[in-house]
């Protein structure tokens, strides 16, 4: 398939490039569902909030979206990607803030491998790197100026997921290591200059012996597996053949598990811990935390759900693309 250019943005569902004027006519046409929808929706309580464009060109890398601002960054372990990652971040007006390539004060060249940002712009990545014959882990912050990188080792703990709570502290779960063989810390608050406040052991997130067989928690590029609401922490686990959404509050105590459907990707939590996924046909659902079932919520859009804002949900309008919209859905 041809790479179309970023003035067909739909030029890809031909197979081949296509006149710059009729690809905007095709995206004209493919809107029509997404602001109908709106439309409707208007009526409903619901409807569009604000749209915002980032930068420019396409977003052909790992990205997630915190409080209106998009961090960026190169995918590890590609043969392309030199050996410090790239991290751009974009401010909630779509500015640019700042590219920066991932070298801490040692001179050690990082991977970014999963990035949030904070309220106030700080952003946290979960990042390898390699020195000769080791690899090592751990999280790094950079202030929204971009002007410097703080960076706590965490070997023998591989963070995965992380999420910052309204206080800025930095939460995150992690493994130590395949196979598992005791009963590790996996869910850690950064405390300082070390990751010391442990507020959750593995077999509280999964039975032990199920943890020796699969991790719960794992590095994975991009988007978001952890997230905070007002009173409480939502993760994704990972479990044999499945995943679970769970959540807990600030001190460690396990409020609820619900099963996730296989076709479905958890794409948003909000302030008030609503959680949605998002079907690979666009439908949106929203976890009825009572019967455990998955609700249609009447929104089905060619855009991609990727996060929520406060009590708004965040699409991103089409694949490699950088424009956001935020939607208000009302309550069922």
């Amino acid at each position: 398939m041809v790479e179309p250019s970023p003035d067909t943005e739909f030029g890809e569902i031909t197979g081949k490039r296509i006149p710059i004027a009729f690809a905007r006519i095709i995206n004209q046409l493919r809107m029509i569902p997404f602001l109908a929808y709106f439309a409707w929706a208007a009526f409903q309580g619901s409807g569009l909030s604000r749209a915002v464009t980032y930068g420019s060109g396409r977003w052909t890398t790992p990205f997630t979206v915190d409080h209106g601002y998009v961090l960026v960054w190169d995918e590890p372990g590609k043969p392309s990607v030199p050996l410090a990652s790239t991290v751009t971040l974009y401010g909630p007006d779509g500015r640019e803030r700042y590219a920066l390539p991932f070298v801490f004060k040692d001179q050690t060249h990082a991977q970014a491998v999963t990035g949030i940002v904070s309220a106030n712009g700080e952003a946290a990545f979960a990042y390898w790197s390699m020195t000769p014959g080791h690899q090592s882990h751990g999280v790094a912050l950079v202030p929204e100026d971009g002007k410097s990188i703080h960076v706590t080792a965490t070997d023998p703990y591989v963070p995965g997921p992380l999420c910052f709570t309204e206080d800025g502290a930095l939460w995150m779960g992690g493994n130590e290591g395949q196979p598992i063989t005791s009963d590790f810390p996996t869910v850690r608050k950064l405390g300082g200059d070390s990751v010391s406040s442990v507020m959750l052991p593995v077999s509280r997130v999964v039975p032990l012996e199920e943890a020796q067989r699969l991790a719960p928690f794992h590095q994975t590029v991009g988007g978001w597996r952890m997230r905070a609401a007002k009173d409480r922490i939502g993760v994704i686990v990972d479990r044999p053949g499945s995943q679970q959404w769970l959540e807990f509050d600030f001190g460690g105590t396990v409020l609820g598990r619900w099963d996730v459907p296989h076709a479905m990707e958890i794409a948003a939590y909000t302030e008030g811990a609503r959680v949605f996924g998002q079907m690979r046909d666009g439908a949106v659902f929203e976890l009825n935390k009572d019967t455990g079932e998955w609700v249609k919520t009447g929104c089905k859009l060619e855009a991609q759900l990727v996060a929520a804002d406060g009590e708004e949900l965040v699409f991103r309008m089409s694949r490699g693309r950088n424009r956001l919209v935020w939607m208000k859905l009302r309550k069922r």
